[in-house]
This record gives structure tokens, C-alpha cells and sequence, in this order.
């Protein structure tokens, strides 16, 4: 019975401090969730907190920006309640890339909340050089004076049909 007691309080204890922690919601890169074509060299990432203790507020946090090849970015901790437009202080970003970023906060009773579920963006081309497209052009010399307006076309087949009984498309 004693032995019960105490498997009890225990798990009492373990739901309390599980429940007390803040979770790091609403992950927003430049304002947006998941920005693909990101086109800032330094984006400015924003989090909200959740909580369900009153009275909890950030003091601290910690974030951390991955490529596919690894870390590009940790701030360590910085202690600061700043949770909006946070500016990216690492490397360059690249071109066409997908980062992934996660942030950590300690609230004001000096617990670390966990990592958050990690949120992604992806750059555009950054600059005219990551540019790279050919005209599209007659393979023939043209008349520059009596041509004819050029146009491009392909021939394709379609299986799809729409049935008036049904009112719907087959393909």
C-alpha cells in the first residue's frame, strides 16, 4: 500500500512538471509559417509561448538554424523576453536552400522549455548570378524585315472526356 502511495505521488509530481513547462508555438520566419522563396539575407524569426501557469514570461533564448549539411547557426543563449523579428546573426545564406530552425526559451522561474517541433524556410536566388536561362529562339535565320510573328507549339494527344449524364471528368 505504502509502495502504491509513493508510485503515485511520483507520477503526480513527474504530470505537474511536465504541465508547468512553456512550449514554443507559432514558429514564423519573416512572418510567415514554412516561407519558401525567401529572398532576406538575414530573416527575422518570431515564436510565440504557451503556458498553461500564469504569470510566465521569457527571459532567455536559444536558437538554432540547420542545413542539410549541419549547424550553420547557434546563438546560444541570450538573454532577452524578445520573441518578435529576432534577426539571423550567422553565416550567408545560399541560394536555393532549405534551412530548418528551432528555438528554446527559459522562462522567468529559470526553467528551459524543450526545443521546439523545428519549422523550416527556403532562400530564392539571392543574386542575378544564381540566375542562369537561355532565350528561347528559332533554330533558323529569320527575315528581319517581312517576318512573320513566331510561335511555338507541340502536338498532344488527350484521353480526357466529360460525361453529360454524370456531369464529370474521365481520364
Amino acid at each position: 500500500m505504502r509502495k502504491n502511495n509513493f508510485l503515485l505521488l511520483g507520477l503526480l509530481f513527474f504530470t505537474t512538471t511536465i504541465s508547468a513547462q512553456v512550449k514554443v508555438v507559432n514558429l514564423l520566419t519573416e512572418n510567415r509559417a514554412d516561407p519558401i522563396g525567401l529572398d532576406v539575407q538575414q530573416p527575422r524569426f518570431s515564436w510565440q509561448l504557451v503556458s498553461e501557469q500564469r504569470n510566465i514570461s521569457q527571459t532567455a533564448y536559444e536558437i538554432t538554424v540547420n542545413s542539410s549539411k549541419g549547424a550553420v547557426w547557434k546563438s546560444g543563449k541570450i538573454t532577452s523576453d524578445k520573441s518578435v523579428q529576432v534577426p539571423y546573426a550567422g553565416t550567408a545564406l545560399q541560394s536555393g536552400k532549405k534551412y530548418t530552425w528551432q528555438v528554446r526559451v527559459w522562462d522567468n522561474n529559470g526553467k528551459a522549455s524543450a526545443s521546439s517541433e523545428p519549422a523550416f524556410f527556403q532562400t530564392a536566388m539571392m543574386s542575378s548570378t544564381d540566375w542562369k536561362a537561355k532565350w528561347i529562339e528559332a533554330d533558323f535565320v529569320e527575315d528581319s524585315i517581312n517576318r512573320p510573328a513566331q510561335y511555338f507549339r507541340k502536338q498532344f494527344s488527350s484521353s480526357i472526356r466529360y460525361c453529360l449524364c454524370h456531369r464529370t471528368w474521365y481520364v
